[in-house]
């Protein structure tokens, strides 16, 4: 008797389990190859010629606005495509910028991605005084010895865009990003970027030198 209830409860799991209605996971490759996707904010973390860290907003900062409603996708041979928009930078441009990628658990690789995102040029336009238009003229501050002698004058900084190298794929391929807030809506992008950017401090604030530096960008797209 006590197997017959053994094999009757085994029998009656067995049936639930059949009938139970099966659930669906998306994975994040499932999800990355599911639609197009177009960028929709953006920050990028970098050092200013004053060696002070600052963000910035990559989408109205950098991106230019001719491709702003640029979009990509990826396919599950592990290749992809970025497109232009409604809106192109010139007739030359072409239909599509095929690309490659990996994908570890939450790790991303992007190959061939120089067309992938833009790079951020810092420039210092050189001094300017902001009292000049001062009345009384107030002067504030000056300084000696060893450092270039400055009576309130200030640097100019500008921001703008340049696309990585070309034909350099080790130099600006996308590896080991982290994708954070993954959905079928939405995902976000985290990488660093290697450049440069011009420091003023110190014996520099006249002729700014260049340094390395590391840029961290955050990108997140929605889904078209």
């Amino acid at each position: 008797m006590k197997y017959r209830l053994l094999f009757a409860l085994v029998a009656i799991l067995a049936i639930a389990a059949c009938n139970k209605t099966p659930t669906t996971t998306n994975t994040t490759a499932s999800i990355l190859t599911t639609g197009s996707w177009k960028l929709s904010s953006g920050t990028v973390a970098l050092k200013k010629p004053n060696g002070v860290d600052t963000t910035i907003n990559y989408l109205s900062v950098i991106v230019p606005s001719c491709h702003s409603d640029d979009y990509i996708k990826f396919y599950s041979n592990l290749s992809g495509a970025e497109y232009p928009g409604t809106t192109v930078c010139s007739a030359a441009e072409p239909d599509s910028v095929s690309f490659g990628w990996q994908l570890t658990t939450n790790t991303l690789n992007i190959y061939n991605s120089q067309n992938f995102y833009y790079s951020v040029v810092e420039t210092v336009l050189g001094y300017h005084f902001d009292t000049v238009s001062v009345s009384p003229l107030v002067l504030d501050s000056l300084n000696f010895g060893t450092y270039p002698s400055e009576i309130d004058s200030i640097h100019n900084l500008q921001f703008n865009w340049t696309p990585p190298p070309a034909n350099a794929h080790s130099l600006v391929d996308i590896t080991n990003a982290t994708l954070t807030n993954v959905s079928t809506s939405s995902f976000t992008m985290n990488f660093n970027v290697y450049a440069t950017y011009p420091d003023t401090t110190n014996f520099h604030q006249s002729s700014p030198i260049i340094r390395a530096d590391t840029f961290h960008f955050s990108l997140t797209y929605g889904a078209q």
